[in-house]
Formats: C-alpha cells, sequence, structure tokens
C-alpha cells in the first residue's frame, strides 16, 4: 500500500506512537524497478522524508499481521501462505524493494508562454489510402499545432455489427477534391454520464460534451508539425471509466497542450464501452472484448498513418488512466497489438486489477441477466444466436438502462450465501444505529463493474498472472519501458458514491450542488424514519466518521487482525481508542485505493520488472502524484483523488477552454503541469524520466544501477 519505510519500523517496534505520515499536499514519488533490485541507498526527496535501505528484525507475530494486511488487502492470501509463514521464525522487511521513490512537488511559476488557442486556418493531409483530411491549425503556448478530429477507423458497429469487434474501413474517406472535415469532435460511443444535473465544476468535466451513437468508431490526432518526414515521438490516449464510461471527446483529454509542450504527436480514440463493448455470450456473435478490439483497431490505423501527421511509427506510447490502464497492460499481454508500440504508461490501474476483468461464466451469466431483463429470453433459452438476434432490436438506451440490473441480479446470485449470512445479522444493524452496516445491506454486496474483458479468448487468451510467470519460456508478453503510477486518495471518490442512498441528503447537495431525486428523498425520508438520530444533515465528511464501525460479525478474526493492523484501527495496541473524522476518512480511502487501485499497479509493475529480468535494456518506473490545487473547487478533505492528475497530464492549466467552462489552476499548478507534461513525453521519446536535457528538476529524480 505504498507505505514508507519509517512508517513500518514505527508498527514494529513497540512504544512508539503510530501517526501516519501525510505528506504536504505537493509531494509525490517516482520509482524505478528491476527484477533484482533492492533499496542500498536513501536520498531525501523535496519535504525531507528518507526512504533508506536499513531493513528491520521483526517478531514473527508482527510480521505475520503485517503479511496478511497486504495480502488480504490485495486479495492474494492464501492457507498455503499461511502455513510458510506460520513456519517462519523472523524475517527481513523492507519497503518495496525495488522501488525508489522521489518527490514531485510544485515549485514556483517561471516564464508560460500563450494559452491562446484560437483556430488559424485549415490543414489537409493525405493519407497512403487515397483518404484525404482535413483539420485545422491553432497557437498553443506560441507554436502551432495541428489538429485531427473525428477520424474513422472502423466501419459503424450497427445493425448485424452491434456486439462484434470492428471491422477496418476498406475504403478512403474524403478525397483531394473533397477531403473529410476533422474539424469537430466526434460522436461518443454510448455510455454511462455523469448527472446532467451536475454543478459542481469539478464532476461536469466529465460530462458528456458530444453526442451519443452507436457510429462512434473516430480517433483524434494533434501534431506540432505538418512535415510528414518530422518522425516526431507519437503518444496514443486510452480514457478510462471503469469499462461502461468515458470519452475521447471531453475537454480535459484535449491533447493540443500536450503536443505543443512534449513536442509529440498525440492521438486518441472512441472505443465501446459496457454492454456494447464487452457483453460476453461465448459466441462469435458476441465474443466479448470488442472494446479492447476497437483500442486495437484505433492503434493499428494509428501505426500505418500516423507518418502523414508528422509521427514516427516505430516511436508509439500507449498511456491511459483506470481502465484505460488496464487496456493498456492487456496490450501488453495480447498478441494483437504488441507489434504496434514501443513504450507504455500505465495511471491507477492494471490488468490484475479486480474490476478489471471477470470470468467467462459471470459474463455470460450476465448477458443472460440482461436478456431477461429486455425480454429477450421468453423461452429461458441459452441459444446465444436468438439472444443476440433479440439484442440487436433493443435500443441502445434500454440496455444502458438495464445494465446494472443485470450486474445486480447476478451478484446476488453469486453471492447468497453471504447474503444470507447478511440478513441474519440485519436486525441487529438497524438496532445499533450502524447506518454504514444497513447502507450495505440494502445495495450491491459490493462494488462492481457492470460488463467488463474476460480471458480465454483469441485476444486475451490466459490470466495476466500466469502469462506474466510464463513468459520467460513462453516470450509472450510485450517487452517495453513501463511507467505506472497513482494518486495520494485513489479511494475516497469510491468511498463517498458506494455508502448508498441513506446518505442521500449529506452527499448530494453538499459535495454534488443538485437536488435529490424522487428515488434518493424516499431513502432519506426511510432513513429518517428508521433512524431518528441520524443527523443527515451535517457534512458527509463527519457523517462517514461518525458511524463508520469495524465490525468483526463481517470478517474472520484472521481478516480483521490483517486490515486493523494495517489501517491502525484504533486499539489498546495503539494506545488510543477512537479515531478521528480525519483519520477515519483516511482509512477508507486507503482501504478502498489500496485495494482497487495502488495494489494492483505496484504488483503489476513488480510481475512485468520480473518478467523482464535483471538482464534487460527496458526499465519499470513508478510514481504518486500528490498535489492538490488550491483552487480544486471540492472540499479540502476530498484530496487527491482518482484521475485528478489528468489535467496536469493534458495541461488544463494552459487550456483556456478548460479553465473558463470548469474551474482555474494556480502558478504552482500550471509549473507542476508543465514539468508532468515534460516527464511523460520525454519518457514517450527515450523511456528514461527527465524535464529536458541539461534542465534540472526540483523532484530529487534518482535512479537504481541495473
Amino acid at each position: 500500500s505504498l507505505r514508507h519505510q519509517s512508517e513500518l519500523q514505527q508498527l514494529a517496534e513497540p512504544g512508539l506512537s503510530v501517526e501516519k505520515h501525510r505528506q504536504a499536499a505537493a509531494s509525490g514519488g517516482v520509482a524505478h524497478l528491476n527484477a533484482a533490485g533492492d533499496i542500498r541507498n536513501g536520498f531525501r526527496p523535496v519535504g525531507g522524508l528518507r526512504v533508506g535501505a536499513a531493513h528491520h528484525q521483526l517478531g514473527p507475530a508482527r510480521v505475520r499481521a503485517v503479511r496478511r494486511a497486504a495480502a488480504v488487502v490485495c486479495g492474494r492470501w492464501t492457507s498455503n501462505e499461511q502455513a510458510q509463514l506460520d513456519s517462519q521464525q523472523t524475517m527481513s522487511i523492507g519497503v518495496l524493494p525495488q522501488l525508489l521513490i522521489v518527490a514531485m512537488a510544485a515549485v514556483l511559476l517561471q516564464s508560460m508562454s500563450s494559452e491562446a488557442q484560437a483556430e488559424v486556418t485549415r490543414h489537409t493531409v493525405n493519407l497512403s489510402s487515397g483518404s484525404s483530411i482535413q483539420g485545422f491549425t491553432s497557437a498553443v503556448r506560441n507554436r502551432t499545432v495541428w489538429s485531427y478530429l473525428g477520424i474513422p477507423y472502423a466501419k459503424p458497429p450497427v445493425g448485424p455489427l452491434r456486439f462484434k469487434p470492428s471491422v477496418p474501413l476498406n475504403e478512403p474517406v474524403g478525397n483531394s477534391s473533397v477531403p473529410y472535415d476533422a474539424s469537430k469532435k466526434p460522436n461518443s460511443c454510448y455510455y454511462w454520464p455523469v448527472d446532467q444535473r451536475e454543478t459542481n465544476p469539478a464532476m461536469m468535466v466529465w460530462q458528456n460534451n458530444t453526442e451519443m451513437s452507436e457510429d462512434c468508431l473516430y480517433l483524434n490526432v494533434w501534431s506540432p508539425t505538418s512535415d510528414a518526414t518530422a518522425n516526431k515521438t507519437v503518444m496514443v490516449w486510452i480514457y478510462g471509466g471503469g469499462f461502461f464510461s468515458g470519452s475521447s471527446s471531453l475537454e480535459v483529454y484535449d491533447g493540443a497542450v500536450l503536443a505543443a509542450t512534449g513536442d509529440v504527436v498525440v492521438a486518441s480514440m472512441q472505443y465501446r464501452t459496457g454492454v456494447l463493448g464487452f457483453m460476453f455470450l461465448d459466441d462469435t456473435e458476441a465474443p466479448g472484448n470488442v472494446g479492447l478490439y476497437d483500442q486495437y483497431r484505433a492503434i493499428q490505423w494509428i501505426h500505418q498513418n500516423i507518418r502523414a501527421f508528422g509521427g514516427d511509427e516505430s516511436q508509439i506510447t500507449l498511456f491511459g488512466e483506470s481502465a484505460g490502464a488496464a487496456s493498456v497492460s492487456y496490450h501488453l499481454l495480447s498478441p494483437y497489438t504488441q507489434g504496434y508500440f514501443r513504450r507504455a504508461i500505465v495511471s491507477s490501474g492494471s490488468a490484475i486489477a479486480w474490476w478489471a476483468s471477470e470470468s467467462r461464466g459471470t459474463g455470460w451469466s450476465k448477458a443472460l441477466a440482461l436478456a431477461d431483463l429486455v425480454k429477450c429470453r421468453p423461452d429461458d433459452t441459452k441459444d446465444g444466436i436468438k439472444i443476440v438476434n433479440c439484442l440487436r432490436q433493443v435500443t441502445p438506451e434500454l440496455l444502458q438502462q438495464q445494465t446494472w440490473g443485470a450486474m445486480s441480479s447476478v451478484l446476488k446470485e453469486r453471492n447468497q450465501s453471504y447474503s444470507r449470512y447478511h440478513q441474519q445479522n440485519l436486525k441487529r444493524y438497524q438496532e445499533s444505529g450502524n447506518s454504514i452496516a444497513f447502507a450495505a445491506s440494502q445495495t450491491s454486496l459490493y462494488m462492481d463493474v457492470p460488463f467488463k474483458p474476460v480471458f480465454g479468448s483469441d485476444f486475451l487468451p490466459k490470466m495476466p498472472e500466469e502469462q506474466l510467470r510464463d513468459s520467460a519460456k513462453n516470450n509472450d508478453v510485450k517487452k517495453a519501458d513501463l511507467l505506472l503510477g497513482v494518486v495520494k486518495d485513489e479511494g475516497v471518490f469510491w468511498v463517498m458514491n458506494a455508502l448508498g442512498n441513506i446518505f442521500a441528503l449529506g452527499i448530494i447537495p453538499f459535495w454534488w450542488g443538485h437536488p435529490l431525486t424522487k428515488e434518493q428523498n424516499a431513502s432519506y425520508d426511510y432513513s429518517v424514519t428508521n433512524f431518528p438520530g441520524l443527523d443527515l444533515d451535517q457534512d458527509p465528511y463527519n457523517l462517514v466518521a461518525r458511524y463508520f464501525i469495524v465490525n468483526n460479525t463481517y470478517l474472520d478474526s484472521l481478516v480483521t487482525e490483517a486490515i486493523s493492523f494495517e489501517y491502525q484501527v484504533p486499539s489498546k495496541l495503539f494506545g488510543r481508542t477512537s479515531w478521528t473524522a480525519k483519520e477515519t476518512l483516511d482509512a477508507l480511502d486507503d482501504l478502498t485505493g489500496d485495494r482497487s487501485f495502488k495494489c494492483p499497479t505496484v504488483d503489476f509493475a513488480e510481475m512485468y520488472a520480473q518478467m523482464l529480468g535483471t538482464n534487460s535494456s527496458n526499465s519499470v518506473w513508478m510514481y504518486s502524484f500528490e498535489q492538490r490545487s488550491q483552487l480544486m473547487p471540492l472540499p479540502e478533505w476530498t484530496g487527491v483523488m482518482h484521475a485528478y492528475e489528468l489535467s496536469y497530464v493534458f495541461g488544463s492549466p494552459f487550456n483556456q477552454r478548460f479553465k473558463e467552462a470548469f474551474y482555474n489552476f494556480t502558478t504552482s499548478d500550471a509549473q507542476l503541469s508543465d514539468d508532468v507534461m515534460k516527464f511523460w513525453t520525454n519518457f514517450a521519446k527515450t523511456g528514461r524520466l527527465s524535464i529536458g536535457q541539461g534542465q534540472q528538476t526540483n523532484y530529487g529524480t534518482n535512479q537504481l544501477s541495473q
């Protein structure tokens, strides 16, 4: 869970007060890993936190607790591991051997160039396929950027092509007489959008800003040159959204500033999500993973055509966040895509995250449940062809509406035994006023993603762990320079959204800024009637703190002990028996963020580094992004939330449209964004982290020799 070594030392040595090291807002980290790496030399990044090489001897009880906590939270504790650990007397503990952390802190703003992004003129690119694409030029940070928006890369997946892998275009688009107009952002694929009533600017960033359509397989290109022989490095963006939402048309993903700042060609694509992108029926008509096929087709198109836009097809870097990060890691594993890129950046997620894939059986069950909900199984048939033919007649809006219902029905069926146990304790939860436990009983038993990638297909033939483990002999994983990272408070957004409608009055008006729906009002009325002492009018921060209770009846003693130790749940061991509001929310944030994002990212980094081996010329780096802007229009306790770094990666502090539509940035935000863009683009060019040749960085970059 990215714990610093000094923190583990405090946990290990009795008599020391336990206090989590919370860095100042402007801090973070970068790491370099290799297969045999070990921390042998310490350093002092900004803020003075020392991460050193010393290993500490821990007694067997505390070793077991630390190991359990990490394994349980990250979902990989087994009985064999317990037996193996019980046989050990002592062991040497280090924090993430192979991991070197470097601070990423904002510094004073230096001279910044123009933010103007006014359209200047039109420009046409002719492709070898006969296509003629007309984009436009803009002035961005005192440079000219050539933009081409909404270029089709595959046939529209409509009618008989719904649920099927995308099909390449066989005919050119546009011609020398009438070029294709690439001046407007493309349709978004159907996805579960942010509520359009949203009024908080920080959340309005994620509202869809183009029409939703099944005719959505388009890509965008931003180039800092019109010279087809320029051979610029290419960066291909894959957006996140849990495989059920997202769009490359969002203003936060505009690639013009990144292209201008880093002198690279930036590209992005739309791909199908949700039921239209990931429904699996074990059939050629609906094989699943078609959203990943869409990404593959777009990457293939970019590889074949990017030279005409001034790019170098041999220097392509894929980068993505959340589900986009999982997608990038899938392309490292898939035999389809491996030959089309050289490097990868994986932010806040990976292929081994629990939410990033499911079994073929679960995928099949969800498809049948959806068919039931839209009346495409009147005779309970399991004939995939019949079901698909019926589902192709259903409107995409209705399919979207029933997506979550299909998931919930499968979860309830798959968790009947847990549900029975849960219901036995429901009365006691109600009587005790434990509102979080009660809220959990009224909602899904755990968070999940409706439709997602499945393994066992030709696109993803193996589970990631298996493929990485066996790659040394099979050589079936892409060997690339890899940069991975997380943000400080990965879990906050998910914690606040997973608490159920029982917190509707406290959360929605305070945080999201719009009135309650009819259903939410009903939930609130029920809560007031049944819990007269529950004050829903207070700040949800304090609401969570007041009613969160670690309850041993939910978990067996081993799991409870491990989690309590790792997350320092109040006990006599730590010399205190209660939590402050901040400590409560921090613990929930850590638990959720570690389980869903930090552990899968770190674990994938370690597995990939081990797969590369000690003699590899490739490098694996890690970072932690921890800056929060003073102008962020969300309560301070929300911290540095999931996806918050993306406005820095894409240069939003220099994007006037973004600032006018959403929120502004400080001068130190602008400086950090400038440096982050240089870090990312220089990694894409060289596989190393720097802000430019001969330039000094204030982030204390250091590197272990391989």
